[in-house]
């Protein structure tokens, strides 16, 4: 599979980079092929609003990197944002590439039936500030037809190495190994949390439930606060370690991050 992988950050060794590089090596050791552009040290303006999209053959009227970045898009079967929130939203530097999706909808290219995924963090530890992000990129993938498969959201990181002290970048390198994929995965005080699409009958159910740690066996699933299509099962770690026998099954990873005060993140 050809992958696009898109990132915002303007740090090199940030946080988000490192999740990024982990799901890049990861999905390379198993045949997959990407193309990276990292959007912070490209040339990208904004969108123009001319409705000259395709008009001169290329993307956008304006010519620069996004449109080396919308060739790739179409060429490829996934696309991987990977972005750290910038005061509560998402980074300038990655936010006129998807402004300028707009150019492909304009243009009536066939962009629709791809994969999407999302890798995210943020320095508070309050989950919802992620939603700056994991919102508007939710609509985008909706609005283009894109399948949403995974998303890696991870609170709590501010300083380059924090990441190292979550279960980000190995979420990252699990986004592409399990079937049904969980579709986002949450850290946060040492407690982890899978979301995944909702099991549509009692088979599909049994077959996931060995994906659950002890602690998860017999709580009801609960609906995703945002997306009554998704439910959780407490316990559901990514990627899930089998437990010993005669071990509780509990996950001992994702130690927890410490307060923060301030809240962007790279």
């Amino acid at each position: 599979m050809k992958i696009t992988v898109i990132t915002g950050s303007p740090r090199r060794k940030g946080n988000s980079f490192a999740m990024t590089e982990a799901f890049i090596r990861a999905a390379e050791q198993r045949g997959h092929t990407i193309e990276r552009f990292d959007a912070a040290f490209l040339k990208i303006g904004g969108c123009h609003a001319c409705m000259t999209c395709y008009k001169t053959g290329k993307a956008c009227s304006f010519d620069d990197d996004f449109n080396r970045i919308a060739t790739a898009i179409l060429e490829s079967e996934a696309v991987v944002f990977t972005m750290p929130v910038y005061w509560y939203s998402i980074p300038a530097q990655i936010k006129g590439v998807i402004d300028r999706l707009f150019s492909l909808v304009v243009g009536g290219k066939a962009y629709a039936g791809k994969k999407c995924a999302l890798i995210a963090c943020c320095e508070e530890e309050d989950m919802t500030v992620l939603d700056g992000v994991r919102v508007p990129m939710e609509r985008t993938a909706a609005l283009l037809k894109w399948e949403m498969v995974g998303q890696v959201l991870i609170p709590g990181v501010l300083n380059e190495g924090d990441i190292d002290r979550t279960e980000g970048c190995r979420s990252g390198r699990a986004l592409l190994s399990h079937t049904p994929q969980p579709l986002r995965y949450r850290c946060r005080g040492g407690k982890g949390v899978a979301f995944r699409p909702r099991a549509t009958d009692a088979a599909e159910v049994a077959a996931l439930r060995p994906r659950t740690t002890e602690a998860a066996e017999g709580v009801a699933l609960q609906p995703h606060r945002d997306n009554p299509g998704l439910v959780n099962e407490p316990g559901i770690f990514l990627p899930p370690a089998p437990a010993a026998e005669g071990s509780s099954g509990r996950s001992s990873a994702c130690p927890g991050v410490p307060e923060a005060e301030k809240m962007t993140a790279g």
